[in-house]
């Protein structure tokens, strides 16, 4: 059973003075730190989005639900399909709507995406 007993801390910096560059760093160590990725609320992910996207960077707010949808079918829902196209359009993401459209979110939830500048990375969840 998943308990969450922690707010992540981004969301506290990101509350208290606007710094979204240092929201943007603890909502990205609190997800990375947290242990079963299973028992993670969408909030973590969904600050994430929101802080990149007052930072006018909308590729990294699609990437963050991405990540979200990735964990597992659960996620894939129409507003999160929504959230990631919209981001997408807003930063002209061509990458992020390409995988989107031609692999499918099921076919992405197998693997670890990595989404750079000018390259996308799979890798196997499993480690194979």
């Amino acid at each position: 059973m998943c308990k969450l007993t922690e707010r992540p801390r981004g969301r506290v910096a990101h509350e208290r003075g606007n710094e979204l560059k240092r929201a943007v760093d603890d909502y990205t160590t609190a997800l990375e730190l947290f242990a079963d990725k299973n028992c993670i609320a969408s909030a973590g992910y969904l600050g994430l989005a929101r802080a990149h996207d007052k930072l006018g960077q909308f590729c990294d707010a699609a990437l963050a639900i991405e990540q979200w949808v990735a964990i597992g079918p659960r996620n894939d829902t129409a507003q999160a399909r929504t959230l990631i196209r919209d981001y997408a359009a807003k930063g002209k993401c061509a990458a992020t709507g390409k995988m989107e459209g031609l692999l499918g979110m099921s076919f992405l939830s197998r693997f670890n995406v990595v989404v750079g500048k000018d390259t996308i990375k799979l890798s196997s969840r499993s480690g194979r």
